[in-house]
């Protein structure tokens, strides 16, 4: 899930941050016409808004723990490859 929320926020050059609290993954994005809110969607997010212009938010429930930090991990090592 979290390869595919990555693809569909842009990918690791898109995102400024990403955290998350109890429920939602929270991701800082440079340019918002880069996110596929519907790929999102369609890999199990329950909901996707803009509290921000540049702030999206991702409601995937309990999962966010593992999601955020898999997702982390793999901005990590995409950002060493290059």
């Amino acid at each position: 899930m979290a390869k595919e929320l990555l693809a569909g926020a842009g990918g690791c050059d898109n995102i400024i941050s990403c955290c998350n609290c109890i429920t939602r993954l929270r991701l800082e994005v440079k340019d918002p016409s880069a996110v596929d809110e519907e790929k999102m969607k369609a890999s199990g997010a329950a909901a996707v808004f803009w509290p921000d212009t540049n702030l999206l938010h991702i409601v995937l429930g309990p999962q966010v723990f593992d999601v955020s930090r898999e997702m982390k991990a793999l901005m990590k090592t995409q950002k060493a490859a290059l």
